[in-house]
């Protein structure tokens, strides 16, 4: 069965054969990818199936007209109304607003404990739940963002190497089947390794050498900054409580349960019970009518959420430490070809190391990928040809020079049989 559902993603890693980013950008594009679209189709589902709201308390308004205006115009609950035990407010936020701040309480040995004036007539402050009403859009455009780095990643320059790589994936019977598949790779590699090793243009030089070294760092940094936006994004949907803490206040407060009368986290940001106020025209103007609506999705999306803090946190991280191993990947030139050499199983040459230095970080994020999607005896094949080709190439340069040289100069005998003939 695990199989079954496994083989539903051919097209996303790490369910792929050949993946031209590594793990931590695979962990954005698919665990991340497949995680939001997961929640998106369940809160999808949830808010056009079955019982999403029910609302009480409402006798001028039908009870499903009730329903429809509390979910569309936002319920609401009272800051004040929360941290207290649920002796003195059952519903966390909800109480009714003309309530006074205090109230005189006696006590059993006949004293009186007075409120003060400034304490009775307080005026309330409304916190307006809206988040549920496109909680299911934003799952959906968060895995789109998601998998936009991806394709900005293929667009420049790494769309035109997976092709190469799925050709050294064919199966070969013969070594000269062998030689035919590496000999084709070879080729398109050295078209790329000799600009990148012998441009004298500054264009070259600068930019098409080190485009895909940028192209890398630049979608590392944009899963980064993503990722953290999203991050700030959610938090900017609930207007009490902080998401930015939500599993440490939530696993804090399953260790101090009972010791205080805190209003649970989960009770803050998704709230079970809340009121809501219809407003309309009628005999003596506007009329107004409050009622109490519970919201029984909300235990679901309380772990819907949790689960997505958790991602989230843990993605920043991943991000994090995938743009610092990047830059050192392919900035410190001697430890990337020492990790290229082991995991393709090679020994140093001097004609590897030749081409590691010279082809800059283009020529060097080409190299490590096919080597890692490669099997090591192949990719041995094609590094092999790739220097035979370089080395036939500097041959016949240095002979077209030595011709070239050989033309412009004059041999002094014919100089002075020129000058005769003047």
């Amino acid at each position: 069965m695990v199989l079954e559902v496994l083989a539903l993603f051919p097209r996303l890693a790490p369910f792929k054969v050949i993946t031209l980013d590594d793990g931590w950008d695979q962990w954005n594009r698919s665990f991340m990818f497949i995680m939001c679209v997961l929640f998106g189709s369940v809160i999808t589902m949830r808010s056009y199936t079955g019982s999403v709201i029910e609302c009480d308390g409402f006798i001028k308004v039908p009870v499903e007209f009730a329903k429809d205006y509390c979910w569309t115009q936002g319920l609401y609950t009272l800051r004040e109304g929360y941290d207290y035990h649920s002796s003195i407010l059952p519903y966390p936020g909800v109480f009714p607003e003309d309530a006074p701040g205090c109230l005189d309480r006696i006590l059993d040995n006949g004293g009186r404990i007075v409120c003060p004036l400034d304490k009775k007539d307080i005026k309330y402050e409304r916190i307006y739940h809206s988040w549920y009403q496109f909680t299911a859009f934003y799952f959906w455009t968060a895995s789109c963002i998601f998998f936009v780095p991806y394709m900005m990643f293929k667009f420049f320059g790494m769309g035109a190497l997976k092709p190469v790589i799925a050709m050294l994936h064919n199966p070969v019977e013969t070594a000269e089947d062998l030689e035919l598949l590496t000999s084709k790779a070879a080729r398109w590699l050295f078209v790329r390794i000799h600009a990148y090793m012998h441009t004298d243009q500054y264009f070259g030089k600068r930019v098409e050498k080190h485009l895909l070294f940028f192209t890398i760092v630049s979608t590392k940094t944009c899963y980064l900054a993503f990722s953290v936006f999203l991050f700030w994004l959610t938090a900017q949907m609930f207007h009490i409580g902080s998401f930015l803490e939500y599993g440490i206040l939530w696993s804090r407060e399953e260790e101090e349960i009972g010791v205080n009368y805190k209003t649970q986290i989960q009770d803050k940001l998704f709230p079970k019970m809340a009121a809501c106020e219809i407003k309309r025209w009628g005999a003596t103007g506007i009329e107004e009518e409050q009622g109490m609506c519970v919201l029984p999705a909300n235990v679901v999306y309380q772990y819907l959420f949790l689960i997505f803090w958790g991602g989230l946190v843990v993605t920043v991280v991943i991000n994090v430490i995938s743009v610092l191993c990047a830059i050192s990947n392919l900035c410190f030139i001697q430890g990337s070809y020492r990790n290229l050499l082991a995991t393709s199983f090679l020994r140093d040459e001097p004609a590897y190391s030749e081409i590691w230095r010279k082809s800059g970080t283009s020529g060097r994020v080409i190299l490590q990928l096919i080597a890692k999607n490669v099997n090591p005896k192949i990719f041995e094949h094609v590094l092999n040809e790739l220097v035979n080709l370089l080395r036939e190439s500097e041959r016949k340069d240095f002979r077209e020079q030595g011709q070239e040289e050989e033309e412009e100069f004059i041999h002094p005998d014919n100089e002075l049989e020129f000058e005769d003939t003047l």
